[in-house]
């Protein structure tokens, strides 16, 4: 009999990935800070100029008051520099990363992704379970209807599910990317999702704004959900 929170627990994992990369929110969160600083450094400049332009020449800024003036324009002008070489340091750092990365091409990797591809009409997940309990395995197609479910009693440590690509039918379903959600049971009557691991090898590596992403077996999975390369 099916454990209904179970399968609602697992039906709720199978959802697709959402790639994020502190690199490029690094890049952006930078891109916006040498902008601001440098409005602010231009409004500074303005406004002392204005300052100067209108002051009235019977009674003259004091030299202590320019003086400061000019001291707080140049540290203003020093950040903006600044921030301009940490963006040129962290565009470096990037470039290096990518081209390590790039060595990667040709190797096996076991990535975390609640993502798997069906080729040829068979498709397995792995994944690490603290003890021997009920499990339920749901698999959803793109348009997020489910499409196969599983029950097995994982062992403690890890597991391999293996999907012949057929439905809950019998009907063999066309080759492409599927969601997969896992969940167990435990000793305590509580439910815990489980992360389900790919495995393929890495056939090209993309950059883009959310960072670096590897090729495999037909996806696009971040690099830094990579847990092994052999």
């Amino acid at each position: 009999m099916t454990n209904i929170s179970l399968y609602t627990a697992a039906s709720n994992a199978a959802v697709a990935n959402t790639s994020s990369s502190s690199s490029g929110e690094i890049t952006s969160a930078s891109q916006t800070s040498l902008s601001n600083l440098g409005d602010n450094y231009n409004q500074f400049l303005t406004l002392l100029t204005t300052q100067l332009q209108h002051q009235d020449p019977s009674n003259p800024m004091s030299s202590d008051n320019f003086t400061s003036e000019l001291a707080q324009f140049a540290g203003v002008e020093q950040q903006v520099k600044t921030n301009s070489n940490l963006q040129s340091l962290i565009s470096a750092v990037g470039n290096s990363d990518f081209v390590t990365s790039s060595n990667l091409i040709g190797k096996t990797a076991v990535a975390s992704s609640s993502q798997f591809s069906l080729k040829n009409g068979s498709a397995s997940v792995s994944f690490d379970a603290q003890k021997q309990e009920e499990t339920d395995i749901v698999v959803k197609n793109g348009s997020g209807s489910v499409v196969k479910t599983d029950e097995m009693t994982s062992s403690a440590g890890g597991n391999l599910w293996s999907w012949n690509g057929r439905d809950n039918g019998g009907n063999q379903l066309p080759d492409g990317v599927y969601q997969v959600g896992i969940a167990q049971e435990n000793t305590d009557g509580s439910i815990s999702t489980l992360t389900p691991n790919i495995e393929s090898t890495i056939s090209g590596i993309i950059r883009d704004t959310n960072g670096e992403s590897a090729e495999l077996g037909g996806l696009d999975v971040n690099v830094q959900k990579i847990s092994s390369v052999y």
